[in-house]
This record gives C-alpha cells, sequence and structure tokens, in this order.
C-alpha cells in the first residue's frame, strides 16, 4: 500500500513509498517515562527542529514552482501566503507543530544519540494515530524527501488554485449587487485560507533528500494563534528555549495505541528489557500487553 497526504479539504496524493502499520518514536529513558505517565507526546513549534532549512526548503520551491507557472496574478497572491510561512517573528502566525515519528523502530542513525545509557522506539499503531488526528483536527503526514515527487504535489496544489482562481478573476470587470459581491468576496477569503494551508502543509513535510535515512512522520497540530495559542509551553531543548505543545494520546480512561517497544543498544539492555516491563505494568495508559525486544543493531558502548 502506497503512503499518502490528504490536505484539509480531501484531497489525496499518492506517493510511492510503504506504507507502515507502526510508526516509531525514538526517546530517552525520561521522555518514555513522562509519555507512560501522562499518555501524551510533545508537538515541537518547527522552526525550533534541527533542520536549519525547515519550511524554508518547501517555500522555496513553491516559489520557483510559482514562478514557472507563468500565472502572475496567482503567483503574487500566494508569493504572500509563502512569506508568512517562513516569518518566525510574528508573533501571532498560523505555525504547525510536530510530534516525530519513524517508519522504522531499529535504526543507527536513531540510536547513535542516545549514548551508552540507551533509547526506546516506541510503536504505536498508525491506524489509531490517524483516528488521534482526525478526532482532534491534526495531521498525520509522512515527510516527502524526493524532489521529484515534491514537484508533483507542489504543481497539483498550485493547478488546483489557478482553477479556482480563474473563477475570481473572470468577475474583475462584472458589475455585481450587494449579495453576488459579498458571496464572492466570502469565497475568496475561503479560497486563500484553502490553499495558503495546503501550501504550508506541503513545506511542513518536506526535507532535503540528505535526511531520507530519518524515514520520517509528522504528527502536526495547528498552532492557529502562533505563538499566543493558549496551550503553547517552553522546555529546554539543544536549540535553547523551544516552544512546544501536549498531544493526549489517549482520553484518561483509554490505553495508549502502544504496539510494541524497541530496547536500543546499551551498556545494560537485559536490564532495560526488566525495567521497561515493570514500567509498562505500572502505567495506567497501558491496559494490554505490550512487545518488548531488544534492537539488532551491533553496536558497542565503552
Amino acid at each position: 500500500m502506497p503512503k499518502w497526504i490528504v490536505d484539509e479539504h480531501g484531497m489525496r496524493v499518492n506517493s510511492n513509498e510503504e506504507d507502515p502499520g507502526i510508526l516509531y518514536h525514538y526517546t530517552d529513558a525520561r521522555g518514555v517515562m513522562g509519555i507512560l505517565k501522562d499518555g501524551a507526546l510533545y508537538a515541537t513549534d518547527l522552526a525550533y527542529l534541527n533542520d536549519s532549512r525547515e519550511l524554508r526548503y518547501g517555500a522555496k520551491l513553491a516559489g520557483k514552482l510559482l514562478q514557472e507557472s507563468g500565472d502572475e496574478p496567482l503567483t503574487h497572491l500566494l508569493r504572500d501566503h509563502l512569506k508568512d510561512v517562513t516569518n518566525f517573528n510574528a508573533p501571532d502566525a498560523t505555525r504547525f507543530a510536530s510530534a516525530s515519528f519513524c517508519a522504522e523502530g531499529d535504526l543507527l542513525n536513531q540510536w547513535r544519540g542516545y549514548g551508552g545509557s540507551g533509547g526506546f522506539a516506541l510503536g504505536f499503531d498508525r491506524s489509531a494515530l490517524e483516528k488521534l488526528a482526525e478526532k482532534n483536527r491534526y495531521k498525520l503526514f509522512p515527510v516527502v524527501y524526493r524532489k521529484k515527487f515534491q514537484r508533483e504535489l507542489l504543481s497539483k496544489v498550485i493547478a488546483t488554485a489557478a482553477k479556482d482562481f480563474d473563477q475570481f478573476s473572470d468577475k474583475r470587470n462584472v458589475a455585481l449587487g450587494d449579495e453576488e459581491y459579498a458571496r464572492i468576496f466570502d469565497a475568496m477569503n475561503k479560497f486563500q485560507g484553502q490553499h495558503y494551508l495546503n501550501l504550508h502543509l506541503l513545506c511542513a513535510v518536506f526535507k532535503a533528500s540528505v535526511w531520507k535515512e530519518e524515514h520520517e512522520w509528522r504528527l502536526l497540530p495547528m498552532l492557529q494563534a502562533g505563538f499566543t495559542t493558549q496551550n503553547l509551553k517552553i522546555r529546554d531543548s539543544t536549540v535553547g528555549l523551544t516552544p512546544f505543545v501536549s498531544l493526549n494520546l489517549c482520553d484518561a480512561d483509554e490505553s495508549l495505541p502502544l504496539s510494541q517497544v524497541v530496547i536500543g543498544p546499551s551498556r545494560h539492555p537485559r536490564l532495560q528489557v526488566q525495567a521497561m516491563q515493570v514500567l509498562l505494568r505500572s502505567s495506567v495508559h497501558v491496559t494490554h500487553d505490550v512487545d518488548v525486544t531488544l534492537s539488532r543493531v551491533p553496536l558497542r558502548w565503552n
């Protein structure tokens, strides 16, 4: 089965990547304890992730394709929106945060970051995450690394926008009554919001091919009020003070959609398995059996 990307308005675009049934969230001991205690994940503002070209990469590619389209009025309109996508200094601009997952549960490039203390890959049922996203108006998308496919997706969005834009262009020199003008004005606002969101979402899941080994998926809540979003919090990270929101993965009386835990390479892997089993039994958010396995990566720590 293919991966897919779905925008706010139901557009489905197939990718030729494999479609995983389980998505893995890599974390350390402190992170796994917090997730099992609270039943929640942190979603970090995209501008604060470790890719310095986050959002800018997709916006630059989109701007280039808009210029190639030759539709000057549409290009001018959507380019203004692209400036908003990468305007990280506007306090109330719409932004996206991301809780990161991976399609692979045992990757060397993920384990290396945790040192001898070891890391953990929490495997969540993807269909359950999709239902969670739909319920809370989040977006769950695979990251797209292939430039050819990125261009295809952007071209579809631009072509759809151009088709919709034509209906407004045809009305510019026509005398309209108040009701008809109000209807067209309202539709134009919806048009701008729809296609701005489409472009913003694609920018949020486009990354350069150098990152492809991460096999990343993103659970994306939209911060409509930007930095003034009510539930926005601050934590410490490698970039310093970092804005995030907490995403509940289950209700208080429900179990986490957790299928598997992979114990990363560490100095004492067997002891980590035992401790993880104790932690799972003690969590009120885990009411079912969870498979706990050891990483097969032969990474040695001194």
